[in-house]
């Protein structure tokens, strides 16, 4: 496990039990997997959870379909397709 310490501006890595591995389960969170920085590094974290043991879900508001990356089977992918397309304030229709 890697900790920041802000008092000391430095990383330090510190053991874990190795039964502990397997015990964590860790939750993602990101608008979509679409091509991009954020996206690259949260499918590569997931990745390298996924395949040291870890129980690992990613989840998004957008459709799994848009997905550029593409994520460890052991990764359980959870898109929930509830963004839809959105207009500029003065193109939507009349308020009803």
């Amino acid at each position: 496990m890697i900790l920041y310490q802000p008092s000391r501006g430095m990383l330090r890595q510190r053991p874990v039990p190795e039964e502990s591995l397997s015990a964590n389960r860790i939750t993602l969170l990101a608008a979509d997997l679409e091509a991009g920085g954020t996206q690259r590094v949260l499918s590569m974290m997931a990745n390298h959870w996924a395949a040291c043991g870890r129980s690992v879900r990613l989840l998004t508001p957008s459709s799994a379909a848009s997905d550029f990356y593409v994520l460890d089977p052991r990764v359980d992918r959870v898109g929930r397709d509830l963004v839809g397309r959105s207009s500029p304030p003065g193109l939507r229709g009349p308020r009803v």
